[in-house]
């Protein structure tokens, strides 16, 4: 399953730019998750994990959300898109991503 992840990673990143189901039930999975955890009123600043980061997509929303993100991913590719997402919104100093199983 790690080899899938790693050779398909930059086509889970653009999952959530497609309008398919199978991308729409990533996307509103997503949009749950990021609403649950708002609805935990964690202060800003507060430590977070996300476990099976993928793309990094979910970590860089919470790191918008001022909440300090460990992701982890088994899919060194996957850990590698979080921190080039993490960089390009500016949002590095709030997420550490790390090859975990």
């Amino acid at each position: 399953m790690d080899q899938l992840f790693t050779r398909q990673s930059h086509a889970w990143r653009e999952l959530y730019e497609k309008q398919d189901v199978f991308a729409v039930i990533h996307q509103e999975r997503k949009e749950w998750t990021l609403k649950e955890i708002d609805g935990l009123g964690l202060p800003s600043g507060a430590r977070v994990l996300e476990i099976g980061c993928g793309a990094g997509l979910t970590s860089v929303a919470l790191a918008e959300r001022g909440l300090r993100v460990t992701a982890i991913d088994n899919a060194a590719d996957m850990v590698k898109l979080t921190s080039e997402l993490a960089r390009e919104r500016n949002l590095a100093d709030l997420v550490s991503a790390s090859v975990a199983d």
